[in-house]
């Protein structure tokens, strides 16, 4: 009897854990950070919201301009101090400050991530 119980509670962990690692689309993983400082190519940003992924609020972030979406784009000094939700793939690079993988877009938002475009 306490074979088959170890049996089922493995079949139902196993299921779970799986139902855990269900594949997310590329824009599932987002944070919300404001604009600390903005270089030609990159800006440092602080983590307002860490949305869905492993960082924490208040830390900060390289991030490329390369992505930014919309009319501020073309006028990156507009950007500062300004609110951005970045969508990416889910990987952050441990540097110090940190870094994220591959940036499918960002958006210029409020606090809130609501988009003021």
């Amino acid at each position: 009897m306490k074979k088959i119980i170890v049996v089922l509670l493995t079949i139902i962990c196993l299921i779970t854990i799986g139902a855990c690692g269900a594949k997310y689309n590329e824009s599932q993983f987002y944070l919300i950070g404001k604009v600390v400082e903005l270089k030609e190519e990159t800006m440092l940003i602080e983590v307002i919201d860490k949305g869905n992924c492993g960082v924490g609020e208040g830390d900060p972030i390289y991030v490329s301009t390369e992505k930014i979406a919309g009319v501020l784009a073309n006028d990156l000094t507009a950007v500062t101090d300004n609110y951005l939700r970045i969508e990416f793939d889910g990987s952050i690079m441990e540097t110090s400050p940190m870094r994220l993988g591959e940036i499918f877009k960002i958006d210029i938002t409020n606090e809130k991530g609501e988009s003021i475009e």
